[in-house]
């Protein structure tokens, strides 16, 4: 392959004939453009292959690494989940069963490409559910809210003080681009079904991943929710049930994540 600048230079120089040419038979001009795009494409494979090979260096192999991570703790930063999960990632999530092997390569397959599917984490309290929910945020950038928290706000909406009302609230919320909610169903009420099927309702529609945890069972998650709501999410939504006991204050270091010489416990 020729340097670049010996392709600049043949460039040049034919661009000198071009005066001379401009005035000749159509023949000799189309030879002149063949000419020039053989050049120009040249140049461009030599370009291509000159920046790919600076960005498979070592340093800038390093460099994306750094942004990378610089960029998932932003994300998990700003999506409110909180600073006890600012170290979770996919090797958090230590798998000793295969329904929790299964479990993760779901995951990772909607961290890979969320557009349009949906999950649903339920199951016994402390098995790793929010910490799955943590991992979708550090990954897809997604926005974390509690249930409670959208009830109170929808609730606030509604007092003469608020500056939006219940409306511009839930489209708010399904203008997120990934969202997840999490302590469905911990405090039962029939509001919570409401907004939960208006907010589910607009992201379905809009094709917006969602992510839902709760510590119920399945059958009983599914109830709760509603048929209107189960079914729209037959398409592209995946129920993860987690089982098992809870880890949460067991000294069981094989659930132990260790980050960056940390350890985090979930």
């Amino acid at each position: 392959m020729r340097t670049e600048e010996e392709v600049k230079k043949e460039m040049a120089e034919l661009g000198e004939k071009f005066d001379i040419l401009q005035n000749s038979d159509s023949a000799t001009m189309w030879q002149y453009w063949e000419e020039d795009k053989k050049l120009r494409d040249e140049l461009e494979a030599i370009q291509n292959a000159k920046a790919e090979e600076e960005n498979n260096t070592p340093e800038a192999i390093e460099e994306r690494k750094k942004e990378w991570k610089a960029r998932q703790i932003k994300n998990i930063m700003q999506s409110g989940i909180g600073r006890r999960y600012l170290n979770a990632d996919i090797k958090s999530f230590i798998c000793k069963t295969q329904e929790q092997k299964e479990i993760l390569e779901t995951v990772k397959q909607f961290i890979s490409n969320p557009f349009g599917k949906s999950l649903w984490l339920v199951g016994v309290p402390g098995t790793g559910k929010t910490l799955i929910g943590a991992i979708i945020c550090r990954y897809c950038g997604a926005r974390y809210f509690k249930s409670y928290q959208i009830k109170d706000e929808l609730e606030y909406a509604r007092s003469f003080n608020a500056k939006k009302n219940p409306t511009e609230v839930i489209n708010d919320y399904a203008d997120i681009s990934v969202m997840v909610i999490d302590e469905v169903g911990r405090y039962r009420s029939p509001a919570e079904q409401e907004y939960l099927f208006r907010i589910l309702n607009e992201r379905y529609e809009m094709k917006k991943p969602t992510v839902l945890i709760s510590n119920m069972e399945k059958k009983e998650f599914g109830e709760y929710l509603g048929n209107p709501v189960v079914d729209r999410f037959r398409e592209g939504c995946k129920c993860l049930e987690f089982k098992g006991e809870s880890y949460r204050g067991k000294d069981r270091n094989e659930w132990d994540g260790k980050i960056n010489d940390k350890i985090y416990r979930f």
